[in-house]
């Protein structure tokens, strides 16, 4: 895989590491120019953040088969149509990587999940543990069963809502005060969820950084 096969608003990762201690970002990939992406601008209180030549930066992208990783990639801000970016050029193939599913952001909220039965829709209040681009995991001490189909409720920062439709494809119970831990994959996309994915991302920095 190249630089121009990968998809836009699809979300990257940025694992940096820099002094002998590694921190991960999430980005998404908004514009393609030949073999440079330009990711949303990533920012660390409040400031736009920076690269030091001192830095190894390798970038993961998940398709919808495979995990792709170009390492020690260079990253630096641009202006582009009076927007600024951060750009990566991309000038070798990436190799592929065996990590299961794409990358994962912790939740720990309480959320609303509606299952679907014979007699209609129910809704549950379920804790989510992480949610990805291709699926969610959530603790419940309702009984469900593999294959059900339930639908998720994002509250974005706007307090628009955000439905996401998955199947329910396995049951953990490790004696969890919270229930039982079932995993869903997502059976469909929305255009959104990056954008999502990548605000909890920021609001746990801000709170590990004890910011508000």
């Amino acid at each position: 895989m190249t630089g121009a096969d990968l998809e836009l608003n699809r979300s990257v990762e940025l694992d940096i590491t820099v002094s002998g201690k590694k921190v991960t970002f999430l980005s998404k990939v908004e514009k393609i120019i030949d073999q440079t992406l330009l990711l949303a601008p990533i920012r660390a209180n409040g400031k736009l953040l920076g690269f030091p030549s001192d830095c190894i930066v390798n970038l993961i992208y998940p398709d919808y088969v495979n995990t792709y990783l170009w390492e020690n990639v260079t990253v630096r801000a641009v202006k582009y149509d009076q927007q600024v970016y951060h750009a990566v050029t991309l000038e070798f193939e990436a190799s592929t990587i065996n990590r299961r599913g794409t990358f994962r952001v912790y939740s720990g909220e309480e959320m609303l999940v509606t299952t679907f039965t014979h007699e209609g829709p129910v809704p549950l209040r379920v804790i989510v543990r992480d949610i990805s681009e291709t699926g969610m995991s959530f603790f419940t001490h309702q009984q469900l069963d593999i294959g059900r189909t339930v639908r998720l409720n994002l509250i974005m920062q706007n307090d628009r809502e955000l439905r996401l439709g998955a199947q329910i494809v396995r049951i953990k119970n490790d004696g969890s005060r919270f229930g039982s831990l079932y995993g869903c994959k997502f059976i469909e996309k929305h255009p959104l969820l990056p954008n999502y994915l990548m605000r909890l991302q920021q609001d746990h920095q801000r709170r590990r950084l004890g910011l508000k």
